[in-house]
């Protein structure tokens, strides 16, 4: 088994109750998370153990988060953002919808992950 099937099967161990699931990929030291259609109170906490846990087994340092599916993100998910941003290396975003672009606009958030 190699270290990215080794990483999904921790990935489907931690996340996966049935209404939100969490796919990933890694590339040359980082890792792109590609996250849910909603980021807020009711997955937030799922959803930061499972990133801290994948990141960990990833050994990366540099995070992109994919929310080419994300339409809302609440002030919990903004948290879970910010608490990547600040133990990792790099955090970015990718594929941003209007829905968070107008989100992390109106928060801020653009000038720190863009």
């Amino acid at each position: 088994m190699n270290k990215d099937q080794d990483i999904g099967a921790i990935m489907n161990d931690i996340f996966s109750d049935g209404d939100t699931k969490l796919d990933y990929s890694v590339d040359n030291g980082v890792i792109t998370i590609f996250l849910p259609e909603r980021v807020e109170s009711t997955n937030a906490d799922k959803l930061q153990k499972s990133i801290d846990k994948c990141i960990a087994a990833s050994g990366c340092d540099d995070v992109i988060f994919d929310s080419t599916a994300t339409k809302y993100v609440s002030s919990a998910g903004l948290r879970v953002f910010m608490r990547v941003y600040k133990a990792h290396n790099s955090v970015k975003f990718v594929n941003l919808t209007e829905e968070v672009t107008e989100i992390f606009d109106i928060t801020g958030f653009i000038d720190i992950f863009l």
